[in-house]
């Protein structure tokens, strides 16, 4: 039995690292998913080229997509239940949309290494939704997402309302 030269050695050696290497890339490449981020901030408007921070705040968000392929994502609207220890197993499930109907709002294509703003949601729009009688609770905001696959993507808030007496 020959074993063979040194070339032989180096380039047996050399296909079995490339084929390694190929593998790497390509399972490596499927697990990298687009990320939702959010972040609450001031609301500004642009007057005369002149930057005007307004007495309220909203939620904004983006979509950072790390993949090689289109992320197709759309906007569904908001979620609010209650987190006391009485209301478990009882959450309100009812989404509030955005004054829209439930498919109105079109998907949102994010192409290949691509980061996007989606949307702003001002807190006023959350004011009007929040149900009544709430005072003193802490409130769970779920600002709910669907990809083209119908997977949910939320992100969540938690709303601590004041103690006020009537």
């Amino acid at each position: 039995m020959e074993v063979g030269s040194l070339a032989d050695w180096f380039s047996a050696i050399g296909t079995i690292g490339a084929v390694v290497v190929s593998l790497f890339v390509i399972l490596s490449e499927k697990y990298k998913k687009p990320e939702l981020h959010s972040m609450q901030r001031m609301l500004k408007e642009t007057k005369n080229g002149a930057t005007i921070f307004k007495d309220e705040t909203e939620f904004a968000f983006w979509l950072i997509n790390n993949s090689n392929k289109i992320y197709m994502i759309r906007w569904m609207g908001v979620r609010i239940s209650n987190q006391d220890k009485s209301a478990r197993g009882r959450k309100n499930e009812s989404l509030v949309l955005d004054g829209k109907g439930f498919f109105e709002d079109d998907f949102i294509y994010v192409g290949p290494n691509q980061t996007i703003e989606l949307r702003s949601i001002p807190f006023s729009f959350i004011k009007k939704i929040l149900p009544e009688n709430i005072q003193g609770k802490v409130l769970i905001i779920e600002f709910i997402w669907n990809d083209i696959n119908g997977k949910e993507i939320i992100k969540k808030y938690k709303y601590h309302t004041e103690n006020t007496n009537p």
